[in-house]
């Protein structure tokens, strides 16, 4: 998203697939996979989690993120490559977050 000032901002939501419910987003100045792995530290804290979807971008897939998750022992999975399903659920968020 970019302001009248030309400033940029980038939001980075995690949504549950199940209970559709967004559990953890923020507000960022930059695209980097330690704002990414704060996000996911933040949507999964005292919660057992197993598997994180998400797309090939940049900011998903890195050492920072990739550390993380074997760390935390989260078997991360990349839409379309890995599996045939798309992140169709928080791409329709955002498609929402933009028109409404």
């Amino acid at each position: 998203m970019k302001f009248i000032d030309g400033t940029k901002i980038y939001i980075q939501a995690i949504i549950d697939n199940f209970s559709r419910y967004i559990v953890a987003h923020q507000v960022f100045t930059e695209v980097s996979g330690e704002n990414t792995k704060e996000l996911i530290s933040k949507a999964t804290k005292n919660k057992s989690v197993q598997e994180l979807i998400s797309d090939a971008g940049v900011e998903n897939i890195n050492k920072d993120v990739q550390e993380f998750s074997i760390t935390n022992n989260i078997h991360q999975i990349i839409a379309q490559i890995d599996i045939e399903q798309s992140n169709s659920m928080i791409e329709a968020f955002f498609r929402s977050l933009k028109n409404n």
